[in-house]
């Protein structure tokens, strides 16, 4: 059935307007090459626009994959010092505990906090640290 819709297009592509060519052939390869047809068969004028409009947009696209793709490696570059600094405080809360005496809290526990509630438990307990030894 493919190879027939593509002899029936290629006999008659001359005879049909680009809507025909849509409605009888809503397949995507054979949209496409009705649309290249289209565009070689244009004067010089609307040929330069055609690719002036092509370049439009793939310099379009361009700029948004480059865009997101520095999104990405930003995000990842936040995350891994997000996760720097907040292995550093769990590794403080863990040392001042142990130097308190108090069970050390697990990864996982100190996991569900986020940065600010970290830096303030690692704080209060370098406060008790610090009163233990006046």
């Amino acid at each position: 059935m493919p190879a027939e819709r593509w002899a029936y297009f290629l006999q008659n592509a001359d005879k049909l307007t680009p809507e025909d060519i849509r409605r009888l052939f809503p397949d995507e390869e054979i949209a496409e090459a009705a649309g290249v047809l289209e565009m070689i068969s244009q004067t010089p004028e609307q040929l330069m626009l055609y690719n002036a409009r092509l370049k439009f947009q793939r310099d379009a696209e361009g700029r948004l994959q480059k865009a997101r793709e520095d999104g990405i490696r930003e995000g990842e570059a936040r995350g891994r010092e997000e996760g720097r600094q907040e292995g550093f405080l769990a590794g403080r809360i863990v040392l001042l505990q142990e130097l308190l005496g108090i069970r050390p809290s697990t990864a996982e526990e100190l996991v569900g906090y986020n940065d600010t509630q970290l830096h303030d438990m690692a704080e209060q307990l370098q406060h008790q640290l610090r009163s233990r030894g006046e």
